[in-house]
């Protein structure tokens, strides 16, 4: 099972129970043998958080494929299924497949033939949304809050509590990463925000309501992944398959919009846009600057207490 997950939206069927009712394996390429699909639950789970209440099931795709080697394996796939409460809310699928292939498995288990009865749900997250992420969290400008529509005297709060990795590329298409905890005090994490010609993937810790800590890697291409084993909160206790689910439905349904709807309105008020793009360039420049001449000031002290050390007595 891979960490990558994409997001679906069905298109056909129109509730959860006509999705659950026509998944089969009748439709399943040749490539897949002795193919098995179960469902996790006897009945869809029920699950609210913030503003949205849902029902969700997860399939659990297994199969046996032959790998470049032409040795079997076997491959496992879980399919969160889910419809959020509300008039005309489609069904939606996270599927831990990229685009390509997550495309062909779902329209094999659907038996569909024609165009467009699933598409993707683009995260909607391009380089300028991650490189606005960078700058709220350099600059402490990460908390973020929300009034809630049916309880509009709870405030929720979502924090980008940090980054802790980053990819991206050049003009001149050199790709670029940078990993570690505290990425963003490293003089060469700050080098590589000024010569990336685009931020495609960045990996962060958020903490929103009652979940202490999710980590997420968020592409600019529509893929997302959540390090499961480090998150913690209140789903933490539940067995495996179930918090993965609830953490993947919260991040997909209610976090990455949240963050979306935040990048907007900074956009709105024009507290995003290229003036903004140049002065936090500078904020790297100078912090830059500052770091190189640390890193100098600490060498001559060191340089002056070798020469002490090795001094002829007198």
């Amino acid at each position: 099972m891979s960490n990558h997950t994409t997001h679906w939206v069905e298109n056909e069927l129109k509730t959860l129970d006509a999705v659950i009712s026509a998944i089969s394996l009748d439709s399943i390429s040749d490539n897949y043998k002795e193919p098995r699909i179960r469902w996790e639950f006897t009945e869809p789970k029920d699950l609210a958080f913030g503003d949205i209440k849902v029902k969700y099931n997860i399939l659990v795709f297994t199969a046996e494929v032959s790998n470049y080697m032409n040795d079997m394996i076997t491959v496992n796939h879980d399919i969160v299924v889910c419809q959020q409460d509300g008039d005309d809310m489609p069904v939606n699928y996270i599927i831990d497949k990229n685009a390509n292939g997550a495309r062909t498995l779902l329209r094999q288990l659907l038996g569909y033939k024609g165009r467009m009865e699933i598409e993707q749900k683009p995260l909607n997250l391009n380089a300028d949304v991650l490189l606005w992420m960078i700058k709220k969290v350099f600059t402490n400008e990460n908390i973020f809050e929300f009034k809630r529509r049916i309880e509009p005297e709870v405030v929720d709060t979502l924090k980008i509590d940090g980054i802790f990795g980053l990819s991206g590329e050049t003009s001149d298409e050199n790709k670029l990463k940078a990993e570690g905890n505290s990425v963003l005090k490293l003089a060469s994490t700050l080098t590589f925000i000024l010569d990336s010609e685009r931020v495609r993937n960045l990996a962060v810790q958020l903490e929103y309501i009652d979940h202490d800590n999710i980590e997420l890697s968020l592409r600019d291409a529509g893929v997302m992944s959540v390090n499961i084993e480090s998150y913690s909160g209140s789903y933490e206790d539940m067995d495996y398959k179930e918090k993965r689910a609830n953490i993947l439905l919260l991040c997909y349904l209610d976090v990455i919009p949240k963050l979306r709807i935040s990048y907007s309105l900074d956009v709105g008020d024009e507290e995003w846009n290229n003036n903004k793009i140049n002065e936090f360039y500078d904020l790297i420049k100078n912090e830059l600057i500052q770091k190189l001449s640390e890193k100098q000031s600490s060498i001559s002290h060191e340089k002056q207490d070798e020469d002490l050390s090795i001094a002829p007595a007198v």
